[in-house]
C-alpha cells in the first residue's frame, strides 16, 4: 500500500512538472522579440529626412547632388511638388509728356494729403491739374512718372538752374511707400543732371520732416542752405539739400 502510495506522488509530481515546462516553452514561444528600439530609431531617422527636406532651399549649389540622394531614399509620398516662385513687380520710369497732367496732380495729392493738416498747410495742395500742363507745355519744368505693373504709383518734378537740376514735389503714395520708389526717383533725376552736364543735384524739405531729410543724406546730400518760409498759414523752416554731380 506503501508502494503504491509513493508512485501516484512520484507520478504526480511528474504530471505538474511536465506541464509546468510545456506551458514555459509556450510561452517563450509565443514572447514577441524585443525590435521596438529599432523601430524608434527608424521613425526618428524618417523625421530627421522630412527636416531636411523642409530646408532645401538653404542648400548650396555643391549640395545639390547629396540632396538628391537623400530624396532617392524617400518614398515617393513625401515629395511634394513645389510651388513656382512669385515673380517681381515691374517697376519702370518714364519722362512724362503734357497728357500726364491729371496723372501727376492726382499723384501729388494723394501723397500730400498728410501735410494738409500741418502748420502752414503744403502748398502743393494748392495745386491744380491745369498749372501743371501750362508748364509742362511751355517747358517751365518736366517730370517724370514710376510705374508699378503699368500703375502709376509715384512721381517727380523737375527743372534745370544754373548748373544744378532741381526736383521738388516728389510723391509716393501711401500704399506704396518703403519700397525704395523715391530713391529710384532721385537716382534718374540725378542721371538726368549728369546726361546734362549739370554739377548738381538739389532740392528742398522741411526741417521738420526729419525721414525726409535722413533719407537725402543717406543718398549723399547735404544741407547747404536753410531759409524761413513765412507764409499767411504760418511760417516753415525749410532745408537746401545738394549733392554733387561731378566725376570723382
Amino acid at each position: 500500500m506503501m508502494l503504491t502510495t509513493m508512485a501516484q506522488v512520484v507520478a504526480a509530481v511528474i504530471i505538474v512538472l511536465l506541464f509546468f515546462l510545456r506551458s514555459t516553452r509556450v510561452y517563450f514561444q509565443n514572447k514577441p522579440q524585443p525590435e521596438a528600439e529599432e523601430d524608434d530609431s527608424e521613425e526618428e531617422s524618417s523625421d530627421d529626412e522630412e527636416s531636411d527636406g523642409e530646408s532645401d532651399s538653404e542648400l548650396s549649389e555643391g549640395d545639390e547632388q547629396d540632396e538628391a540622394e537623400v530624396k532617392q531614399s524617400k518614398p515617393a509620398a513625401i515629395d511634394k511638388p513645389k510651388s513656382k516662385a512669385k515673380t517681381g513687380l515691374e517697376v519702370t520710369i518714364r519722362q512724362a509728356v503734357p497728357e500726364d497732367a491729371d496723372t501727376i496732380h492726382a499723384l501729388m495729392l494723394i501723397s500730400f494729403e498728410e501735410y494738409r493738416v500741418t502748420v502752414p498747410p503744403s502748398s502743393a495742395l494748392e495745386e491744380t491739374s491745369e498749372g501743371i500742363l501750362e508748364v509742362l507745355q511751355n517747358g517751365g519744368e518736366s517730370a517724370a512718372i514710376l510705374y508699378e505693373d503699368d500703375t502709376a504709383v509715384a512721381m517727380v518734378r523737375y527743372k534745370f538752374e544754373g548748373d544744378a537740376i532741381y526736383f521738388f514735389r516728389l510723391s509716393v503714395i501711401p500704399s506704396k511707400r518703403l519700397r525704395g520708389y523715391a530713391k529710384q526717383l532721385v537716382k534718374w533725376i540725378e542721371h538726368q543732371g549728369t546726361s546734362k552736364g549739370m554739377n548738381a543735384s538739389r532740392c528742398k524739405v522741411r526741417q521738420t520732416v526729419q525721414n525726409n531729410v535722413r533719407m537725402y543724406q543717406d543718398l549723399g546730400y547735404e544741407i547747404v542752405d536753410q531759409e524761413l518760409v513765412v507764409r499767411p498759414t504760418g511760417s516753415v523752416k525749410a532745408l537746401t539739400l545738394e549733392k554733387s554731380l561731378r566725376p570723382q
